[in-house]
Order: structure tokens, then sequence, then C-alpha cells
């Protein structure tokens, strides 16, 4: 626990692989080579200490269901009026992995409600992934490097 308050106090996050691993060398420095840290001494650690794990920062967004109904009649009455078929009709996502990144969880005692985030690493692998609504024409596009803002 006196290894948790340092880390913590030094701003760092702290997850249960973490304290799984000091205690392993901890119990190794003091000569006992036979401890193995499981799911269930970690968990009994948690409790006995007041422990449990959050996210450091986050978005809490959601989205609204509520204006899917209108934009599909919307977008079924465009179809319909320029005659467009489904080899003409492209959806696409993006998706990034960030590849330097160090986890969002971290151990805090009870009554901590926030702890502060680290500025996250901008590199990132990004690729664009699309497809046309027949699925007779399909592209993934990679791209490496600093993910930037977009711009306005």
């Amino acid at each position: 626990m006196k290894w948790f308050v340092q880390m913590k106090s030094n701003g760092h996050l702290v997850r249960g692989v973490e304290i799984l691993a000091a205690a392993k060398k901890l119990a190794e420095s003091l000569g006992d080579p036979n401890f193995k840290g499981s799911d269930g001494w970690l968990w009994r650690f948690r409790n006995r200490h007041g422990l449990f794990n959050v996210v450091a920062h986050g978005e809490a967004a959601s989205a609204d269901t509520s204006t899917i109904e209108p934009f599909r009649l919307k977008l079924n009455k465009v179809l319909e009026d320029e005659g467009l078929i489904s080899s003409q009709i492209y959806n696409a996502d993006e998706t990034g992995f960030y590849w330097k990144s160090m986890p969002k969880n971290t151990q805090v005692r009870k009554g901590e409600e926030k702890t502060p985030g680290k500025k996250m690493s901008k590199e990132r692998l990004s690729s664009l992934h699309y497809a046309n609504a027949s699925g007779t024409h399909r592209l993934k596009l990679v791209v490496v490097g600093k993910s930037k803002k977009p711009r306005a």
C-alpha cells in the first residue's frame, strides 16, 4: 500500500497489473519466491484498502436516437428523387490506434471522485474504411503519424 500511495502522490496512474507486479517484487525481496499474485489476491487487497477502478478521463456522450428515423426518411426520399442505386451509395468510418498511449484506468481510494489524466500521445495509426451499399467496392486507407485537429 505504501508503494501505491507513493505512485499516486507522484501523479502516476496505477492499474491492478502494476499492483500485482509490485507485490511480486516485494515478495521476492522479502525472500518469498513462491508468491503468486492472483486475481483473488488483488480483489482482497483492493477491498482491504478501499480501492476501486475508475477511468481517469474520458468522454461521456451518446448518440441522439430521436434523429435516426427522420434522417432515414429524408435519405430514402433523396435516393428516390435522384435515382441512385446501391452501388452509388457509400458509407465510411475512421478508426485509430494510439500506439504510444498510456492506459486511462487507475486505482483510487474511496472518497476520491476524480483523478487527473495526463496528456495523451498523439502518435497513432489511422485507417479509413469505406464501402458501397451493394458491397462491390471496398477500400481501406491507412495513415501513420501524429493526429491533428481537424480544420474548420
